[in-house]
């Protein structure tokens, strides 16, 4: 389950109490954002922390709890960190994370095993970014792994599933006409994503113009939906 910046696995063996779990995306998306020196990094960028009960093993040193976590980047690649809280209000500091409630204090943080200085790469690389379309929503585009580009859709409200066949074929159509050795393939989770691949075989450097024309075109077909109320950002990257 995805609550925004934290993504459980297996939620329901946590034991992570409403309060602890509401606490810990907030502060550590917050002390996160400000290491980075950016906001708003689970929208722009796709970081999240992944949490799995399989891997559970919350152990306490001094008055502090501490658990080994991932940190996911924008590419999907998988982090090692330690992340610890501390709480006065429960003296048993292994059963803070299942009997905190919202009227107790807590502090959580990371440790120095945060890799701060290559997550930044990720925002580097998002500067290189352009907006290459007037809509409503924000919509952006990155180069930096062409010939294999992800769309990601991101909404303030679930869309319906005519509303994804309804954006498939203008992709569909569009990337027949301007590249038809090209693959898309398309699923839904709590965004949509569309994985758009050009053969590299037929890969030149004037691709780059026909991609942008590409995506703007459907930017600009999809803002003239009903459904381009329910979005709120595209990003190509």
């Amino acid at each position: 389950m995805k609550d925004e910046f934290i993504i459980y696995i297996e939620e329901d063996k946590l034991n992570f109490s409403k309060s602890f779990k509401a606490r810990l995306s907030k502060q550590l998306q917050k002390q996160l954002e400000l290491s980075l020196d950016s906001e708003n990094i689970f929208k722009k960028y796709f970081f999240a922390l992944f949490i799995n009960a399989e891997n559970l093993d919350i152990k306490q040193k001094d008055d502090y709890a501490y658990l080994k976590i991932e940190i996911l980047s924008p590419d999907s690649m998988a982090r090692l960190l330690t992340i610890g809280w501390r709480s006065d209000s429960i003296p048993d500091k292994l059963r803070i994370h299942s009997d905190l409630t919202e009227n107790d204090e807590i502090q959580f943080f990371y440790f120095n095993d945060l890799p701060i200085e290559e997550l930044k790469r990720y925002l580097d690389k998002k500067q290189k970014a352009k907006n290459i379309s007037k809509t409503d929503f924000e919509f952006r585009i990155n180069y930096e792994n062409f010939p294999d580009l992800i769309m990601k859709i991101g909404t303030k409200q679930p869309l319906e599933s005519e509303n994804v066949i309804a954006i498939n074929k203008f992709i569909e159509k569009n990337r027949k006409r301007h590249f038809p050795n090209s693959s898309v393939s398309d699923f839904v989770d709590d965004n949509v994503m569309f994985n758009f691949h050009v053969d590299c075989s037929d890969y030149k450097e004037t691709d780059l113009g026909n991609v942008e024309k590409f995506f703007n075109k459907i930017a600009k077909q999809i803002s003239k939906l009903e459904l381009t109320q329910k979005i709120e950002y595209i990003i190509i990257e």
